[in-house]
């Protein structure tokens, strides 16, 4: 029992450094930028253009209300 308790004894103290030492920033060197490492680039989609295109060439495509029971008998009735 004794020496597992000077063991965590040991690991506590260790321990206890370690966050010390890494509160206080020791040992890590600091990276200084020189300049933006990416570029940043405006996205452009071409579905955007699609649909912008597909509304403005085709203006005859639009939503006509119609008669539901009057399109039913325009077509003969199966045999």
């Amino acid at each position: 029992m004794q020496q597992l308790q000077r063991e965590v004894m040991e690991l506590r103290k260790k321990n206890e450094e370690s966050l010390k030492a890494a509160i206080a920033g020791a040992g890590q060197p600091v990276k200084r930028t020189v300049g933006q490492v990416t570029k940043p680039v405006d996205f452009h989609f071409c579905t955007d253009n699609r649909i912008k295109q597909h509304g403005e060439s085709q203006p005859e495509n639009e939503y006509k209300e119609v008669d539901f029971a009057a399109v039913l008998r325009k077509h003969p009735s199966s045999p």
